[in-house]
This record gives structure tokens, sequence and C-alpha cells, in this order.
């Protein structure tokens, strides 16, 4: 379950990052999904774009792991978490661009919890014990 957790915290830590107001990768990501201008949801844009990111994740997500023999559940929870990590690491490169100084490192010393506890939880999950 730690690697559910994660990937709660770091889609709540992006969210954070663009109601805050900084450039990354995730905000330039919701700002195309137009998620504050919604109106009416159904009549939206918005569930045709999901329903093609989700589809396009799934199913290369599915071509790759029957190529390599995995479980379909195995597959669909690696396309889902996976993007994830990697839009939270480009955020994380982000950040670190704006700042310099002593707040390079004490922004580092705030990260660094966040990214040993992603490698414990991918550890685990690879490993089937989450």
């Amino acid at each position: 379950m730690k690697v559910y957790y994660m990937t709660i915290f770091s889609a709540l830590l992006m969210l954070l990052f663009y109601v805050a107001g900084f450039d990354t990768t995730s905000s330039w990501a919701i700002s195309r999904l137009d998620l504050l201008h919604l109106g009416n949801f159904m009549d939206s844009s918005v569930i045709l774009k999901l329903i093609a990111l989700f589809g396009a994740v799934g199913g290369a997500g599915t071509l790759i792991g029957a190529y390599f023999n995995v479980s379909p559940q195995y597959i669909l929870k690696s396309t889902l978490i996976l993007p994830v990590l990697i839009l939270l690491i480009l955020d994380v490169i982000s950040i670190l661009n704006y700042v310099s100084g002593w707040v390079y490192w004490i922004l580092l010393l705030l990260i660094a919890p966040l990214a040993a506890g992603w490698v414990i939880a991918l550890i685990e999950f690879w490993e089937n014990r989450d």
C-alpha cells in the first residue's frame, strides 16, 4: 500500500505546486486539462482527454506487458504509478531550478525523505510485498 500512498501524496504535492503558481511540468499538464473552467463536465473536452490519456497509457502498458509476460493487474498499476513519479521528478527539478543558495540545500533536505520513501515503496511493489 505504500506505493499507493506515495502516488496520492505526490499528486497532491503537484497540485499544491500548481496552486502556488510554480511553473512546473505538472502545472502545464493541469492547465492543458483546463480543470478550472469546466462548466458542464460531460460537455467539456476534459473527459475525452482523460479517456485518451488512460487508453494510450493502458494500451502501451498492455503491449509491453504482453511482451514481457506480466500479469494485467500489475501492468495497470504500473501504468498509473509511473507517470505520477515521472511528473514529480520533473517538478522537483523545475522547483530546484528556481532557488539558489541556502534555500536550495534546505529544499534538498525536505525532498530527500520523499525520494527515499519512493525508493522503498517501489522496491516493495516490485517484490510483490505491497
